[in-house]
């Protein structure tokens, strides 16, 4: 099997392993429904115990930059420029190479910078 040297893969993370200036992926999200919203009769939870249902984020494969942990959440930067806190219970993480955050963090900082000039020059044309 040949290897390509620019292919690289991701590495699933225990919480304990986070470490700030990591940079990270959600690899999946999960939510969690109460059981009685479900009236379906081979359901053989209680009425107290919740459902858990594991999915794919949103936007699979953005990095975000990992700013603090305080398990069981951390605190992250998405290449949109905004700041979230991901709870490690509700989401599993995996670490992917600098190189992969690299080229999509200059390629989201490059789109932002565009969209920030766009109006400043849509403000300064109203003006």
């Amino acid at each position: 099997m040949n290897q390509n040297s620019n292919t690289s893969s991701c590495r699933m993370l225990a919480p304990e392993d986070i470490i700030p200036n990591d940079y990270t992926v959600q690899m999946q999200v999960i939510q969690e429904f109460p059981s009685f919203y479900y009236t379906d009769e081979a359901t053989a939870l209680d009425a107290e115990q919740p459902l858990r249902y594991a999915s794919i984020p949103g936007d699979p494969g953005q990095p975000a930059r990992v700013q603090a942990v305080c398990l069981p959440f951390v605190f992250v930067k998405l290449t949109t420029g905004h700041y979230v806190t991901w709870d490690v219970r509700l989401c599993r993480l995996a670490r992917v190479s600098r190189d992969f955050a690299d080229q999509v963090w200059k390629r989201s900082e490059h789109v932002r910078a565009r969209r920030k000039a766009q109006k400043r020059r849509k403000a300064k044309k109203a003006s």
